[in-house]
This record gives C-alpha cells, structure tokens and sequence, in this order.
C-alpha cells in the first residue's frame, strides 16, 4: 500500500467529526478531572484553537502542551494542530528544572495548561477549561506536528522534531487497522513520551473512547482499573502486561511495545485475541514496525515495517547482513523526525545516507540490534549502545551518571540496569576525604531526573570495574549489586518473615535476607510493589493493598502486618488497636519530624513519597486513624480528645523531645493536628510550627452552624479529592464516605479550650480554587497563636496541601530549618 503525506493532520480532523456525528454522547476521553463526549471533544477542540489564536499562536508556532492526564488531552493536541502549530509535550510531573530546560530548549512561546501546571517561567498560558467559545480561524498547514524530549547523552534531554508530514504517514497506517468502533481504550502512559501519543490518536482514528489510568498515583491498580474499565483495546509494555494478564477478559486488541516481550507473553496475550508488538523509534514517528496477528505475523517479532518506512540490517561496516545475521537496524522513509532540536551535530551523526544503500536516501541508525527471518520479520535483540530501556522508558545512561557526578563528592559514576530488567542501578565513587551516602544521592537524582530515570539501587564502590578494553563493565556491576544482596542484617525469625523474604528475592531477583531492608531501596518500584502484593496475596490468602506494603516497606513490618491481620502476631491479641503513628524513616528518634493528619477519610499512605523526597535528614511520621490502610479494621474512637490523647502518647514515646517537630494537618486533619499540638504544648514538647492546610478555624468547628458531618458536604469533599478518590468505583467510594461520616462524627465530639491560644507559630495555607474553605476563615487562625501567624494561598483547590507537594513541601523543610527539597 502506498501512502501520501498530507501538510496537516487531516484525517484526524475529519475523525473528530465523524464520530461527533455518528456517536455524538459516546465517551471519546474521560480522566480524573471529567469525561468528555464525542460531540464535546469535537466543539472543544475548535475553543481551544480560537483562544490560543487570540493568545498568538499559530503555523510554527511552539505550544507547550500539559494537559496530558486531563480530558482535555486529545482536544489540546488538535487544537494546535489545527492552528498548524508545534505541540511540546510535557509531563508536569517531570522535575521543575527539566521542565523549564525543555520550555527554553524548545523556543515556546504559548502554555497550553490547567492552572495546577507550574513553572518559573512567564509564558503566556491558555487554560481549556476557561477557553471562551469563539470562532477558530481556519485550519493552517505547518512544518513540525510535536517535540518530544528523551534522555541525552550529555546529561541534557534531547528534542526530536517530528513533522506533519512524519504524524500524517503514521495516522494513515493506523488507520488501516481497521479497530471496530465503540467502547473504550486505556492509555497509562506519561504524556510526555510519544507512546501517549499512539493511543490518543489509535481510539481518536477508530472511534473508540480513552481512558487514562494515572500509574503514578497513589495505590494505583492497574488489574484493577482494567477490569472497571472493561477495555476493548489496551496498549501498554510487555512489563506492565505481565502484571495484568486475567484483567484482559474485555480486550480485543492488546498492542505491546516500548520494550522486548518475552516470548511466553506474547503467547498468553495473543490467545483468543488480536496482538500487535510494535516498534519504533522516536526519531521514526512512534512507529516503524509492527507484527500482527490479523496477518498471520509472529507477535514474539517486530514484525515489518509499516506503509512508507523501509528497514535495513547492517553490520558495523553498515553492510546488509543475510537473514538471521545480528545487525543494526536502519530505518529510512519520509516519515523520520526532521532531527534533533538545536543540536546539528547530533542529527547529522544519527541521520544520514549510507553509500550503496537505498540510492542515498536519508537513514535513521537506531542503535538497535536485531535479525532478520527469511520472511521479512525482524527479531529484536537488544541495544548497540549504552541506551536503554526499562518499564519501556529510553533511558540514556549517560544523562544518569553526569546528574550524580555533578555531586561535588562524586569522582565518577557508572549506571546499570538491574538483573532483573526492572529498574536502573548507580555505582558511584567517592572522592577521598569526602562522604555522602546513597540517600543523598538517590535524592539528588529525584530532583534532576524524570522517575523512570532515577536509579533504584546506589552502591558506593572504591573503584569501577572495566572490561578487557578498558570500558566500563556495566555487567559485572549488575551482577555484584545482584549478589550483594542484603546479608549483614537481620536474619528472618518468623515464618512470614520468611515467607515475605522469599516473595521479595523472587521478585527483586536478588537475595532478600535482612527483615529490616527497604524495599524500594533494594530496587523495588511501583510496578514490582503490585506484584509483590498479588504475590504475596496468593501465598498467604490475605487480602491487603499496595499501601500496606508502602506503610511497611521492610519483610519485618510487613510480616507483622500481615500476622496482626490474622491474628497471629507475637504478644499482639485479636482486635487490639494498631499504632496511630506510621513512620518511614528507619530511626526517626532523633531528628527534625514532620508529623502529618491527612484530611477525613484518607490514609497517611499519600506521604511516604515525602521521606523519599526529604531523605535522611527528615523523619516523616504519619497519623493513621482507624478504618484505613495498615488498621481497616480498627474502630474509630469515641472523641477527637480520644484520637488527640493517642498520637500524643505515641509522639512522646517516639521522637525526643530536642527534635524539632512540625504539625501538618490538612482539612479534618488540621483540626485534629490543632488538639495535638496543644497537648502536646501543655506537657511541654511544644512544636516549632502548627501548619494548617484548607482548614476551618477552631471555633468554626465548634460552633453549633458546622455542617462538615452533612451528607452535602460529605460529597463536596469527595469530590474535592485527589484524582485517585474521584476514580474510584462504587464500593470504595461508598467506604470512604463512611470514613468521612466516622471523622465527621469525631469532629462533631470538639468543644473549644477555655485556653485555645498556642505557644508557638501558626501557618494558615489555602488553596486559590478551594470552594470549601476561605482566605477569610483561614485568617480566623490568627487568634490562636501568641507568637508568628501567617497565611499564604497556593495554586489549587481544596486539596492543595499534597497535590501541590513541589511547592509545599520546600516550606515545611523550611519550618524544620533543613534545606529546601
């Protein structure tokens, strides 16, 4: 089949309307912010393309797009397209400093974002949701369809510019996978990785709905998710895959890619159902090759190249190899990247002709090895390079190792991909006379790098291993940090302790044999966490979360957990009450705390991403009520003085009274974080601070008029929620009511101190967009505190206090007197 490239994007365009006319009411795109309809997306993308007009914006000129994870997504990509405009793609999760790198690097002139995205920078900003309905100017051809950044090998990401004419090839190959229509895909991807990009415009094309699954949220499950959503097409790596393959039931179409799939999946994914295993370079618009089933290709393969792409395997003298003949793979067609973004050097070193070749036409070097089968199917092998990849993320190892040798007590570093393919490892030396530890460097990295890139594990070595020609010897350092394993510690005593230790070597596929080892810091990530919780879930019969797990990271806590929940724990009875307090610092006595309430109804769970964040410096100690997480089946106290005198007892047994202690309380938890702290004042360990997050004064929640228990504002405060409590079903958000009715009870049950005034500063934080809590109200805190009172608004709505954590988390080290995060 031969393609024509068009100058902008217009089967796209004429998808939109066709399935707003023939589906107008069907889902077409529904996140954690609202769900939009065929029709709607139709109208909305139109909006947004006058509005960003009207800010300036048209052919060439840059967009930074960051609505990736909101509904207005798709409609923001075709807004600009329509203008003939270049999309960025970003991902406001990325680090700050990244963030702004990239908007610099990339020349943008216009933000394309909701009010939660923010930068240093004073980009003129359009927000979908408040985009005025105007007429958009007609649509205009352009030269570059979208940037995206991928890891650089000079420490920097790199852009690639991919044109229209590359996105319009790609848009008229999928459409010939002809997809019925209807129903919903899922897209789990980061939006700034042009995988995002395939199922956007894969369910756009074929007129089935997307919804987006946040993979980096709090206890996300994916299987989970999968089987609420009831998927027709699911695109995801073969890693994610593994984790979910009996959530697979609805699906019709499952396309893997981003990564190797190991034969055995490949097998169970293609059973009963259409398979793509696609591959594709950035550089060659998404993708270049796919094998599918429909057509009788081998899904363990990459299949062919598409319509418009043509592939070569050459040696390193870049001669054509013969079938079966490792080789590098060379991709040439007019739908490669244009190269990379203000980098000459690097383009012409990665795209060129090759004498003798396909008459001089212009190539892409992949850097990928494969082979080929007499009947055209390409074999993936691995990488020719130091690039890689893990979780389906490319990662330069490079750009790793210059963040971590910018520490100046760094000589040199050395990453590595774990043994088991999972997650990325860093041998660092140490300079002599110089000392850190593998905290601060894991911690320096979270700052620099995008999380797929930061290494799970850092072995300080004396020296790095090299090869017989002198190179590094990335293999033998994955192979001592895999054999290190954990020894030194303490040895399992329990048979759960064992039973947890096996589970974690089988998994982290090193040995596990020290019950107070983190694990995340032995490698683990989210991903291995869910697979750690089903594994241990069929082994033990015991139904617990993945926040289970985040609350106790250790095989010992974690097997006390799961005894208390059966009732078998050492020296604990049945029903006896769970600790109020959860720490996630391995000796949190001694140094500045920061003890944190979360708002009615939630878990303490959503703050351990903070020690991790903090790092050894600060001990983060969260206070769980019952009926959640590590205590669902404890019973809720019959007062809030009840709740207030049990953290009390328990702060006094845990942190020494020279540590410098910060109350964090957000909503309900600000009020119950204000009883703490003022017991805790009257026994005479009073805190530096009492910080308060969208909540009520004192006497507000004491007075008679307070509604906070009332089924109303119950529901406001769901909603008001995280994206995580907006998407959950039924049933659990049923339960979550029910904790909120039980704190709402608690709150009920405060009377008013005849001395209510604190010894101490008070900080009263709101968010601008909260609609449930004013700046007026939160001035109301002024009255109780005889010393510093401060109010400061921030960026967001009623749950601003750890959705906004890039901004609010520096402020609280600063009460604690450590340096900014």
């Amino acid at each position: 089949m031969s393609v024509t490239a068009a100058p902008m994007p217009v089967r796209l365009f004429a998808a939109a309307d066709r399935w707003a006319a023939e589906t107008p009411s069907a889902v077409a795109f529904t996140a954690s912010d609202g769900t939009l309809d065929f029709r709607g997306q139709a109208r909305q993308f139109r909006v947004t393309a006058a509005a960003l007009a009207a800010a300036g914006a048209g052919a060439g000129t840059m967009v930074g797009v960051a609505t990736g994870r909101s509904c207005y997504a798709p409609t923001s990509l075709l807004a600009a397209w329509w203008l003939g405009a270049t999309a960025v793609l970003l991902d406001e999760r990325h680090p700050a400093e990244r963030l702004n790198f990239v908007l610099d690097d990339a020349g943008v002139e216009v933000l394309l974002a909701t009010e939660e995205f923010a930068t240093t920078t004073g980009l003129i900003r359009v927000d979908p949701v408040g985009a005025t309905e105007n007429p958009a100017p007609p649509p205009a051809a352009g030269d570059l369809a979208y940037l995206v950044y991928t890891s650089g090998t000079t420490g920097r990401p790199k852009g690639v510019e991919v044109t229209y004419r590359g996105l319009d090839l790609l848009v008229a190959a999928l459409a010939e996978l002809s997809i019925p229509p209807g129903g919903l895909g899922v897209n789990a991807l980061s939006p700034a990785f042009d995988g995002w990009l395939w199922c956007t415009l894969l369910h756009l094309l074929h007129g089935q709905g997307t919804a987006i699954i946040d993979l980096a949220a709090d206890d996300t499950d994916l299987a989970g998710h999968l089987a609420a959503i009831k998927p027709r097409t699911v695109c995801l790596t073969p890693s994610l895959l593994a984790t979910c393959t009996d959530a697979l039931s609805t699906v019709e179409l499952v396309v893997t890619a981003g990564e190797r799939c190991p034969g055995d999946l490949a097998e169970r994914l293609a059973t009963g159902r259409r398979m793509l295993n696609v591959y594709g370079p950035t550089e060659t618009t998404i993708a270049a090759t796919w094998a599918d089933t429909a057509c009788g290709d081998d899904p363990v393969t990459i299949g062919r190249a598409l319509p418009g792409y043509r592939t070569f395997v050459l040696d390193e003298h870049r001669c054509p190899v013969l079938p079966g003949t490792p080789g590098e793979l060379y991709v040439g067609g007019p739908a490669l990247a244009r190269g990379y973004r203000n980098q000459p050097a690097l383009t012409a070193d990665r795209f060129g002709p090759v004498p003798g070749i396909a008459g001089g036409e212009r190539l892409y070097r992949t850097g990928d090895l494969v082979s080929a089968r007499p009947d055209g199917q390409l074999d993936y092998l691995g990488r020719t390079d130091d690039q890689v990849k893990v979780r389906g993320f490319r990662i330069e190892l490079a750009e790793v190792e210059q963040v971590v040798e910018e520490l100046p007590a760094i000589t040199s570093a050395a990453a590595f991909v774990l043994e088991s393919g999972a997650a990325l490892g860093i041998a660092a030396v140490v300079a002599p006379g110089n000392h850190i530890d593998a905290g601060a460097i894991r911690e320096h990295c979270l700052a620099k790098l995008p999380g797929h890139a930061v290494p799970s594990v850092v072995d300080l070595v004396l020296v790095l291993p090299t090869t017989g020609n002198g190179k590094v010897d990335r293999d033998a350092l994955s192979q001592a940090s895999g054999a290190t394993g954990t020894g030194g510690g303490r040895a399992p005593s329990t048979p759960r302790e064992s039973e947890v230790c096996a589970a974690w070597s089988e998994l982290l596929e090193r040995p596990v044999v020290d019950v107070d080892a983190d694990f995340f810091e032995l490698g683990g990530h989210s991903l291995l966490a869910a697979q750690a919780v089903a594994a241990l879930r069929r082994s033990t019969g015991i139904r617990f979360s993945i926040t289970v797990l985040l609350s106790h990271p250790t095989p010992a806590k974690l097997a006390r957990e799961l005894d208390r929940r059966t009732g078998t724990a050492t020296g604990s009875g049945t029903g006896r009450p769970g600790s109020w307090l959860v720490t996630w610092h391995p000796e949190p006595a001694r140094r500045p705390t920061l003890l944190c309430l979360p708002h009615g109804g939630a878990g303490c769970g959503r703050y351990r991403p903070w020690q991790e964040r903090l790092g050894d410096r600060v001990s983060v100690v969260g206070v769980q009520l019952p009926g959640r997480e590590n205590r669902w089946p404890d019973k809720h106290p019959d007062t809030l003085a009840d709740a207030a005198e049990a953290v009390v007892a328990e702060v006094a047994g845990l942190i020494e009274p020279a540590a410098p202690l910060v109350v964090f309380g957000e909503s309900f938890g600000g009020l119950l974080g204000y009883e703490v702290a003022r017991r805790l004042g009257e026994r005479g360990r009073p805190p530096v601070a009492l910080v308060v997050a969208a909540s009520e004064p004192p006497h507000e929640w004491a007075s008679t008029h307070h509604d906070y228990g009332s089924e109303a504002v119950l529901h406001r405060l769901l909603d008001a929620g995280s994206a995580t409590v907006r998407d959950l079903d039924r049933d659990t958000r049923n339960y979550v009511l029910t904790l909120l009715r039980r704190d709402g009870a608690l709150a009920a049950t405060f009377d008013l101190p005849p001395e209510h005034r604190l010894d101490f500063a008070v900080h009263a934080w709101g968010g601008d967009a909260d609609e449930l809590v004013t700046a007026a109200s939160l001035d109301g805190w002024s009255g109780y505190t005889t010393r510093e009172f401060a109010r400061r608004q921030f960026d967001g709505g009623h749950m601003f206090g750890t959705e906004l954590s890039e901004t609010t988390l520096p402020a609280l080290a600063k009460l604690l007197g450590v340096p900014a995060c």
